[in-house]
């Protein structure tokens, strides 16, 4: 699904991870779209990423433009 709360909105938010992912465990982007398993967030350069819901450990709204 898309960004409902903030349409039209580039949401950032910061997520942490149970199990790291590239060598990482907290990312900071733009919310691209959610869903009851994934979240997708876009970063620069155009790259995105989804992450398995399961495996957040924490998310947080980081700014709104």
């Amino acid at each position: 699904s898309s960004v409902m709360s903030f349409p039209g909105a580039k949401v950032s938010v910061d997520i942490k991870l149970y199990r790291a992912e590239d060598k990482q465990k907290e990312f900071t982007g733009v919310l691209k779209a959610y869903d009851e398993k994934t979240v997708t967030l876009a970063f620069e350069k155009d790259e995105e990423k989804t992450f398995e819901r399961a495996n957040l450990a924490m998310i947080r709204l980081a700014f709104c433009d």
